[in-house]
């Protein structure tokens, strides 16, 4: 036992003169620093019989051992916090074979005299250093001729040539179309239209446009569209270049062209909806974004949310939906049809959020797909307070990626046995570590909450061993909203409800024309200019995976 002096509050007042008692506690994990503070002019109690001191024993073990488990919890907050601010964010660990490290040695502790070795050899591929890519054949050509001078050239004849290539780059032009629509009024006063009515002034239509009586083409609404849902940049910096370019446009302006496009394109992204709909599992997510509420008051923000729902492989289409808050209102609303009834009851694939628990259970119907990502995730932020049991459970996860990796290209049915007679003894192994670990970890760590959080999950985790169609994790639909977490630390809120509704249209148009490899300028210059004259029936040809490149 070391005493410090030191200054503590004891019942609301200052204590000038206290120690701080130091008890060292041995733990399974490691060692714990428990604080027990004394005023220094007092004495602990004496006890006068053996049932006095038991109680005072008693107390104090309880006391240390509540201290150990926060001291454990508060451990982890400290790790997970300083790997947010100052960190690396991948969960990728430094080398591939650590997670072996920490594995349990018992195979070996049977022949300590004749240790085990191998020789391991493999291949590997040696980069290619001082080699640059080509550019792109792809790219238009404008050539530019050296020749010699006419007097070094008497005596010679041409043999031949040489080329390099340099890539240019051009700026942004930005030009006027002037639509010139022609004016047509009556040759004479006697001429009749053919209802034998006099013909008035004729005027030449113009298509209709994205934006009606709008100042922007499409072109110009498709690069400020990519600009800040593709690129992420916020509108007062689009601001910027275009006044560089010698143009004004005001933030205010911008904002309600990506309303207008919103509403717009909403009749193909319902569309999109439905082809998500048909798929045989559906992957979502969600991540908070700001929005100023001027309810609350002026400059006060609420957290609302951005929802991703990704369909499968034969239904590459990705749509958000925009909400105020986190409640399971949400995503029950999405899976509703126009008359309020659920529209799909396949598998959806998503994390363990209590908003989802009611779309398993009637009227519903889905089935609940866990994600195991998430559940290393819970392992990966333990690590640093418990080594060796996150490494363990992470190196059993591993072997479980490396069968997907292996046998990624086989067909559903071939994989679905792969994954019964390879995955499912590792699962089992996995399953039986967490319950035996839960025995020994405390509740409350990250390291208990890692384990509870996957053994919740056990049915949903295994349930990709049946089916060779669903995935093993919907990193999918994380990548989906990758952008939009990159987004906002650019414009770091949305304005409105209507604007969250809007950007949610564009990301997902912008994120089915990635999942298609189509370039979403391109894509959406082309849709911003034919789809105001197309009509609601023949829409259908605007879907990433039906779109012919129209406007190339």
């Amino acid at each position: 036992m070391i005493f410090h002096p030191c200054v503590a509050v004891v019942d609301g007042h200052e204590v000038k003169s206290c120690q701080i008692l130091w008890i060292t506690v041995r733990n399974w994990t490691s060692d714990f620093l428990a604080l027990w503070c004394l005023p220094s002019k007092m004495t602990p109690p004496t006890p006068t019989t053996l049932e006095e001191a038991q109680s005072i024993i008693h107390t104090l073990c309880a006391t240390i051992d509540q201290m150990s488990q926060d001291v454990v919890k508060l451990q982890g907050q400290v790790a997970w916090l300083t790997r947010q601010m100052f960190g690396r964010k991948s969960e990728r660990l430094p080398d591939p074979k650590q997670g072996h490290l920490f594995e349990p040695l018992e195979e070996e502790a049977g022949d300590e005299a004749k240790p085990k070795t191998e020789t391991v050899q493999y291949e590997r591929r040696v980069p290619e250093r001082g080699k640059r890519k080509p550019i792109p054949d792809h790219l238009p050509r404008r050539d530019k001729v050296y020749d010699l001078p006419e007097d070094q050239k008497a005596n010679l004849k041409r043999i031949g040539e040489e080329i390099s290539e340099e890539l240019e780059y051009e700026a942004a032009s930005i030009y006027v179309i002037r639509h010139i629509r022609y004016k047509y009024g009556p040759a004479d006063e006697m001429t009749l239209d053919a209802s034998g009515e006099s013909i008035g002034v004729v005027v030449a239509q113009k298509p209709p446009s994205a934006i009606e009586k709008g100042l922007a083409g499409p072109g110009l609404l498709a690069q400020v569209m990519v600009s800040k849902f593709s690129d992420h940049l916020p509108l007062y910096r689009l601001e910027r270049i275009f006044k560089r370019h010698g143009v004004d446009l005001a933030r205010s302006s911008m904002c309600r062209w990506v309303q207008g496009l919103g509403t717009l394109c909403t009749p193909l992204l319902a569309l999109m909806k439905d082809q998500i709909l048909g798929s045989h599992v559906i992957q979502t997510d969600d991540t908070p974004v700001k929005q100023q509420s001027g309810e609350v008051g002026r400059g006060k923000m609420k957290i609302c949310r951005f929802w991703s729902y990704v369909g499968d492989g034969a239904h590459p289409y990705v749509v958000y939906a925009y909400t105020g808050d986190r409640s399971r209102a949400g995503p029950e609303n999405w899976f509703r049809n126009t008359q309020g009834e659920p529209n799909f009851g396949g598998y959806l694939q998503c994390d363990a959020y209590v908003g989802y628990d009611r779309l398993f259970v009637p009227p519903w119907g889905m089935t609940h797909v866990g994600c195991w990502a998430h559940a290393r995730r819970k392992f990966f932020d333990a690590r640093l307070s418990f080594p060796g049991p996150c490494h363990h459970a992470m190196a059993l996860i591993g072997r479980l990626y490396k069968l997907e990796r292996r046998h990624k290209d086989l067909a559903p049915d071939a994989l679905t046995q792969v994954r019964q007679l390879e995955a499912r003894p590792i699962v089992e192994e996995f399953w039986q570590w967490c319950e035996t670990a839960r025995r020994e970890a405390l509740p409350k760590s990250n390291l208990g909450k890692a384990i509870q959080y996957a053994l919740n999950l056990r049915e949903p985790l295994g349930r990709y061993l049946d089916d060779g169609r669903l995935g093993i994790d919907n990193n999918g639909c994380e990548r989906s909203i990758r952008g939009i977490a990159i987004g906002r630390r650019n414009w770091l809120f949305t304005g409105s409800e209507a604007g969250g509704h809007a950007a949610a249209a564009m990301f997902s148009l912008i994120g089915s024309a990635r999942l298609n490899d189509v370039e979403p300028f391109v894509y959406l210059r082309d849709i911003f200019t034919r789809m105001p004259a197309t009509p609601i029936s023949q829409i259908d040809q605007f879907l990433p995976d039906r779109w012919t490149g129209h406007g190339r």
